[in-house]
């Protein structure tokens, strides 16, 4: 037996949080079958300075506990700012193995308090960000009205909104409203031996660091992504092999980020400040046992005239290699000519640590093809469509300006295109080579979404060496894998990973090549697939902070959040299907990593946005309710119908004109049933969440207030025949999801459905993509949902597939047969629900328990795949799966991590004719249940590797 895998808060040595009672976690491993935990010590060492020594201080040892848990949550008067900590675990087995852990687990704490605080906030003198504002009315199309905040209907009964034409974002840049990134420097004298060295840093905008001329870590575009007047993070520095004796030079750089920069589809500036701002803390620790602290303040001085002229995360950078400042960041360099700062006091209680795993470039691709287009652009293909920059070497005519252009797809023609709606998401980057004629560009303060880069110059002819694109993403670890005889599937997993990892930019985004938001609602409904596919705990659960300091006095979730107040976030304030999310992200956290914490944070936020919706849907009708007796005035007050929605989002057949065959992102359908639905939906899990948490009285309550919705449902849109009438097929999904049907509806519901898919394949939007796979598994259509995945015809996934993606399509109407393009994000996360379903129903992996401590392995089979091998590294350790069809024969393998038991379905065989390791299944070692079902054997296992063998033709 060994013990691995220890992390803090779901992080390896996390340097710098703030989380003061933080979760330890590890994983056992063995050979043996049917190993779990008996019991655990865990301790924990503090790193203290004794008179200019460094060692540890043993200050915790929790005692032998006799529990299966791989989880303990430290007490809180532990942990101190700056302190470092290691710690072990020891376990003993159920054979009486004990294995202490070999790894160097560590987690160091940053500043907690504000008084820990010397430095002071500086400012440099800088031009004021130019705010760019559009007015909510200019931007909202004429869909809603508005009454004291809310949003209402003023469309028809139907309820279906076609999407308004859209207008293309212009390409040009206002360079006359862009401004020089400041630089910040400061010398400082070391006199004897460091034995520590730290930096805590944070700003207003974002920051790059380099000390003595060497870059300050690896961290990109810190501090990220937050709701920076709550909860502003700040990243630590190890220095130890960057500080030297004898005078030092400290350099920052600072741009607009997302504290001034353009955001979202609008591209508005200045959502938070208008003026950056620099908070630095540098505290050295000696031999001979005094500590110096040196923090920002008036000693630092600062120029505009350095190489970035400006750097937009969203419009991108321009970078004048005339304008670098050798040895800026290293002593001896003369700064006679630059600008003392100004120091502010600003305040200092939204500062907190790392506390998920940060920004960082995490793979490289060197460049796969490059040619002259037709318009005489030259284009750098990366071959694969993702989240980040390029770097390479330019070189051209002297002084010449040369442009980069990013972008997704080519025309039909191999040419530069995007056409894409918003405004100041031009991702472009502008170069001017130096009096040589040469370059060594390396963004530093944008971000793109992109495969091709077209790259041109004003005059002569420019040549791009060394080039390789990087994606850009926190660091979180892949934790999926799936692989299958079909290499179209194993495409589309591909392309599920580079679009979930490439919209994990601190925050779950939508897409990174035009808004970069994070919209609520497709965090919603991509939730379970990310957690199969990343390791998201600690990202996830920090967004849920934000969440919770975005809500509003009256229980609304802004649709976006951070909440940047733009107009595409005011217009959609408090929808149904997208603030739901703070309900059902929550149990999809709860149940893939097991950690019960993640309900207790959250359980007020959820209980204030569902009464809410009940308020909204008891408050107001639409205008063609018609007549209202006192029977319907009952069943409507559980009907959440009067408020704007999203309905089935992007919905492939309403996005096409029917009569011109047009595509146009933004139609939407269902709304009529939308936020009655997700008012049921987030009922019944509030319930199941409030069962958990041992709030019976509240539990009863929501079990009640569903019923009720249910009932109102049923009478308003079942019984009328809209359900069933609707020629989307997600109304007929969503009703057989949430019971909105009598009794015997059930099948009448599916026989529509398949009807539905039989007449218009993948007709489904968000919303119902996300449960369409497990009603047809679980109403015994499971061929049905393998064509539904495995469908080549537009639109579906494995369509997008054929047509070259590298990514997964925002709209399935993304790219037409024949080479037209619409205006929309190739890279978009929402459409990887499927990934869920292929982890789970495909591969056959799923959770029994939460956290995996039971895990359930019951593979949908089908002729139409020799094989599917899956692995999911779980918080108890990698699960593995692998299922093979020939002939008759069926063959299933599976890996089941120590400490776990394991349910296990084996479709079609029986006791006579199963073979288990080539032996008896009876006689099976680590089988501790066996039951004989109608369609087959339930397998109980302990941990281990398995292999079973069966013949389905033998009854």
């Amino acid at each position: 037996m060994r013990v691995c895998n220890l992390r803090c808060e779901s992080m390896t040595n996390p340097l710098g949080i703030s989380i003061t009672s933080p979760r330890l976690t590890w994983n056992l491993t063995s050979d043996r079958r049917s190993v779990w935990q008996q019991s655990f010590l865990v301790t924990v060492w503090e790193e203290v300075l004794d008179n200019g020594t460094l060692r540890r201080e043993q200050i915790f040892s929790s005692g032998e506990i006799v529990s299966r848990d791989t989880a303990l949550v430290l007490p809180e008067e532990l942990i101190r700012s700056r302190s470092r900590y290691d710690w072990t675990v020891q376990v003993t087995d159920n054979y009486g193995e004990t294995a202490l852990s070999q790894e160097n687990a560590w987690f160091e704490m940053g500043l907690l308090q504000e008084k820990d605080w010397s430095a002071r906030w500086i400012e440099p003198r800088q031009h004021p960000v130019y705010r760019e504002e559009i007015p909510t009315e200019e931007y909202i199309a004429d869909l809603q009205t508005f009454d004291e905040g809310r949003r209402r209907w003023i469309v028809d009964e139907s309820g279906d909104v076609p999407a308004e034409e859209t207008t293309a974002q212009s390409h040009e840049i206002r360079e006359d409203i862009l401004y020089p990134c400041p630089m910040l420097r400061r010398c400082f004298t070391i006199s004897g031996e460091v034995v520590r060295a730290r930096m805590y840093a944070t700003a207003h905008g974002i920051y790059a660091a380099e000390l003595n001329g060497q870059r300050v870590g690896d961290l990109m575009l810190a501090p990220e992504s937050s709701s920076y007047f709550d909860y502003l993070q700040v990243q630590t520095y190890d220095l130890q092999d960057l500080i030297r004796e004898g005078e030092n030079t400290i350099g920052i750089t600072l741009a607009d980020g997302w504290w001034a920069g353009r955001l979202g589809c609008t591209g508005e500036s200045v959502r938070y400040g208008d003026t950056l701002g620099l908070l630095l803390q540098i505290e050295l620790y000696f031999a001979d046992g005094h500590i110096e602290t040196i923090g920002s303040d008036a000693g630092f001085v600062s120029t505009l005239e350095g190489p970035r002229r400006y750097a937009d995360l969203s419009i991108g950078e321009k970078y004048d290699a005339n304008c670098i400042l050798a040895g800026w960041s290293e002593s001896g360099y003369d700064d006679s000519g630059w600008t003392a700062v100004m120091e502010k006091s600003y305040d200092l209680s939204n500062l907190r640590g790392q506390n998920a795993q940060p920004m960082r470039y995490l793979e490289e691709r060197p460049l796969a093809e490059s040619y002259v287009s037709l318009q005489g652009d030259l284009i750098l293909d990366f071959g694969q469509l993702m989240a980040g920059t390029a770097a390479m070497h330019l070189t051209g005519e002297p002084g010449s300006v040369v442009v980069l252009r990013y972008f997704q797809v080519t025309d039909r023609e191999g040419n530069y295109y995007y056409e894409t709606m918003g405004e100041n998401s031009q991702m472009t980057d502008t170069v001017i080579l130096d009096q040589n004629g040469q370059a060594d560009y390396d963004p530093l303060f944008t971000l793109h979404g992109f495969r091709y880069i077209a790259i041109t110059t004003e005059r002569g002819a420019v040549t791009a060496t060394q080039c390789h694109a990087r994606l850009l993403a926190s660091d979180i670890d892949v934790t999926a894998r799936i692989v299958t005889s079909n290499p179209k599937l194993n495409k589309l997993q591909e392309n599920i990973e580079w679009t979930i990892r490439s919209n994990m930019l601190s925050i779950p985004t939508d897409n990174p090549d035009r808004e970069r938001s994070g919209w609520t609602g497709d965090v919603q409904m991509v939730g379970p697939a990310i957690c199969y596919n990343v390791d998201a705990q600690a990202i996830l659960r920090r967004w849920l902070v934000y969440c919770r300091h975005e809500q509003g006095a009256g229980g609304e979730i802004p649709a976006i959040i951070p909440n940047w107040r733009i107009a595409n976030s005011i217009a959609t304030d408090s929808t149904a299907g997208w603030g739901d999310v703070v309900i059902h992200l929550p149990w999809h956290l709860y149940r893939k990593y097991g950690d019960i914490r993640i309900l207790k944070e959250n359980y007020t936020m959820m209980q204030r946005w569902l009464d809410l919706e009940k308020s909204r849907a008891a408050d107001a009708n639409p205008p063609w309710i018609g007549e209202i007796t006192p029977k319907r005035a009952e069943d409507l007050q559980y009907l959440w119908n009067a408020d704007w929605n999203f309905g089935d989002w992007m919905t492939p057949s309403a996005s096409v004109d029917e009569k011109t065959g047009e595509v146009r992102i933004g139609a939407m359908c269902l709304c009529w049933l939308m936020g009655t639905y997700y008012f049921a939906y987030s009922t019944v899990l509030l319930e199941q969440i409030a069962t958990l948490l041992q709030q019976e009285e509240d539990a009863a309550m929501y079990h009640a207030l569903y019923e009720k919705i249910r009932q109102a449902a049923i009478h308003e849109f079942y019984d009328t025949g809209k359900i069933y009438e609707s020629r989307y097929v997600g109304a007929q999904i969503l009703a057989l999801h949430m019971g909105f049907y009598r009794e015997g509806g059930k099948d009448r519901l599916m026989r529509r459905i398949l009807e539905q898919l039989e007449e218009k394949g993948m007709n489904t939007g968000f919303s119902s993509s996300l449960v369409l796979p497990q009603q047809l598994c679980e109403n015994g259509n499971i061929e049905k949902m393998y064509d539904f995945l495995l469908n080549e015809n537009k639109p579906s996934w494995l369509y997008e597939v054929d047509q070259g993606a590298t990514g997964v399509w925002e709209s399935m109407e993304g790219l037409q047969p024949n080479g037209d393009i619409a205006m929309c994000s190739f890279i978009q996360p929402a459409y990887c629900s499927i990934g869920n379903w292929m982890m789970e129903g495909m591969a056959g992996i799923s959770a029994a328990q939460p956290g995996f401590t039971t895990i359930r392995i019951h593979p949908n089979y089908t002729d139409r795949l020799d094989y599917v091998e899956a692995s999911y590294r779980s918080e108890q350790g990698e699960i593995a799966c692998r299922w093979d069809h020939t002939g008759a024969t069926r063959d299933l393998k599976i890996r089941i991590p120590a400490n776990t038991t394991a349910e296990v379905f084996l479709e079609g065989a029986s006791i006579d004719t199963t073979k288990a390791d080539n032996e008896d299944v009876n006689a099976l070692n680590g089988l501790a249940q066996i039951h004989e079902k109608q369609n087959g054997l339930l397998l109980v296992l302990g941990s281990g590797e398995y292999a079973f063998s069966w013949d389905v033709t033998v009854q």
